[in-house]
């Protein structure tokens, strides 16, 4: 896993925590050794929200020059687990978990996505202030909004798509998020032109790339490494992966 990671980035260094102590604790130590003199932002990310957009992640980072930390926040009629975001006046005053929270606050549709930048200049002294005086008894990484106000400090929210805020931490989980992101991937093909019959049928790869006037029928499966040329017709029960289709083709039934 971390020569993969490594082969297209030479320069990551890697952290571990050791006991699972809160995500407070985790970024504390993935910081640790490390020289933010000469950095702007930290930005932390989980590692189980897939369909978190590089767009989202570009906002973030802009929307956060004007605060101290920005979380990312999303609107759900249905907040059960998610922490939620107490605001006043479109500021971000803190971030009441779950369990921790009473009956009003429970009431607030507006979550805690998870993912926050920082400016580094006092992430990690803030980062040693955390306690883990809640029912967890964990050090919670949100418990730095209250800290960086109380300190004279800016805290703010931007609003994502709750989707794209969606942790897969089961199979479950997982089948849920391919069927958002199946979805994304059939209405940009038709977007840009690409017949598609029936389209909850067709099952597209992350990386399958697809020409102009191209018509795709019903129950089809793109695997990996699939190239389909201008012009081309696939008709219904085809399960195609590393083929470039070229221009005119006809493929299938049952190909």
């Amino acid at each position: 896993f971390f020569s993969y990671l490594r082969t297209n980035n030479t320069d990551l260094t890697f952290a571990f925590q050791k006991d699972q102590l809160g995500t407070g604790d985790a970024v504390r130590e993935g910081v640790k050794d490390l020289d933010l003199s000469e950095v702007e932002n930290v930005l932390v990310v989980f590692g189980d929200t897939p369909l978190l957009s590089s767009k989202t992640l570009r906002d973030l980072l802009n929307f956060n020059d004007q605060s101290d930390i920005t979380v990312l926040g999303f609107e759900t009629s249905d907040p059960g687990r998610y922490g939620r975001l107490l605001v006043s006046n479109g500021k971000l005053l803190k971030i009441v978990e779950a369990l921790d929270a009473n009956e009003e606050e429970k009431k607030i549709t507006l979550c805690n996505g998870g993912i926050m930048i920082i400016k580094a200049n006092k992430l990690k002294e803030n980062l040693s202030l955390i306690k883990n005086n809640n029912v967890k008894k964990e050090y919670i990484l949100s418990d730095l909004i209250e800290i960086n106000n109380d300190d004279g400090g800016q805290s703010s929210f931007l609003e994502c798509d709750y989707e794209e805020t969606i942790g897969v931490d089961s199979k479950k989980g997982l089948s849920k998020a391919e069927k958002i992101y199946q979805n994304r991937l059939r209405d940009s093909f038709m977007e840009s032109g690409t017949t598609i019959l029936d389209p909850e049928t067709v099952f597209f790869s992350h990386d399958t790339k697809i020409g102009k006037d191209v018509e795709i029928e019903a129950n089809i499966v793109f695997g990996e490494n699939v190239t389909i040329k201008d012009n081309v017709v696939i008709k219904s029960f085809c399960s195609i992966d590393n083929s470039i289709i070229n221009n005119g083709s006809s493929i299938g039934p049952f190909a």
